[in-house]
């Protein structure tokens, strides 16, 4: 971009013949996207340009990640890594010509032949981390589950957008993740109680079961070794509660399992109901 202020977001630039982006005397937004695989610099920046980069995977490019000449920029969130790993020359910021780019909150690692390379004439950011991002593949810039650039960003960086280069929600779990794309926790279909959770073997009972993930299908019982299971009736189903019938005439008292056989997968709370001898037939609603 050439005197303008243009916005960059959610794209990809990979396998160019030269710059991935390439700022003069402009102050464009630059966020969310995937920055890899370019023949020159990731980012160059020069001439009294001011731009804005936040959220980004800026990586595997064949010179810098970022070069700042004689600009003032501010660096967010990224993750810039394993860039000109082919000569010490190279770095994963390089600053000359007298420009002070703002720098904090970023995965900067594996940079220059000497994989340190990571910072040239430019103060390390206070809360910058050094460590292997783990993305899932060589061309998958998705992080791994055991990533340090989960959580590790700032909430108030600058122009941090509502979702990430995917569409999904940028920010999880309360704080926001470095790079392009915000890992997305991921909650197993479970049983989580029984309401009530106990009830007489002379009727039926009405119970609800609550959980996460529950399908259209879903068989609710109840499953104790040595007993034939008791299955549900007249079930209602929503994705996180499950309302059905046990009829408990005549069977063994003790402490039995709660299962929600989903379709594909099997969910089971141990021990989570109690049938006890006579008692009164219960209806919850």
């Amino acid at each position: 971009s050439n005197n303008t202020n243009p916005t960059i977001s959610n794209s990809r630039i990979s396998n160019s013949s030269g710059f991935g982006i390439r700022c003069n005397n402009s102050s464009p937004n630059i966020s969310s996207s995937i920055i890899t695989n370019n023949t020159s610099y990731g980012i160059y920046v020069e001439n009294n340009s001011l731009p804005s980069i936040a959220n980004n995977t800026i990586s595997r490019n064949s010179q810098n990640g970022i070069y700042c000449n004689n600009s003032s920029l501010s660096i967010f969130n990224n993750i810039i890594a394993e860039n000109g790993t082919t000569s010490f020359d190279y770095y994963g910021i390089y600053n000359t010509g007298g420009g002070t780019p703002t720098i904090n909150y970023n995965c900067v690692f594996g940079n220059g032949l000497s994989s340190s390379n990571n910072y040239f004439d430019c103060s390390v950011g206070t809360n910058d981390i050094h460590e292997d991002p783990r993305f899932i593949g060589e061309v998958d810039y998705h992080l791994q589950s055991t990533s340090p650039c989960i959580d590790a960003g700032s909430n108030t960086a600058t122009h941090i957008l509502s979702t990430d280069k995917d569409g999904n929600p940028r920010i999880v779990n309360g704080t926001v993740d470095m790079g392009a794309y915000e890992y997305q926790i991921v909650i197993p279909p479970s049983v989580l109680s029984i309401s009530p959770d106990k009830g007489g073997n002379a009727g039926a009972v009405t119970v609800k079961i609550i959980g996460r993930g529950f399908q259209e299908g879903a068989v609710p019982k109840l499953r104790k070794s040595g007993q034939d299971d008791i299955v549900g009736t007249n079930t209602i189903y929503s994705s996180n509660r499950l309302t059905t019938t046990f009829d408990l005439t005549g069977k063994e008292p003790g402490i039995w399992d709660v299962v929600v056989e989903n379709p594909g997968k099997t969910l089971i709370l141990q021990d989570g109901f109690t049938i006890e001898q006579g008692g009164e037939p219960k209806l919850w609603v």
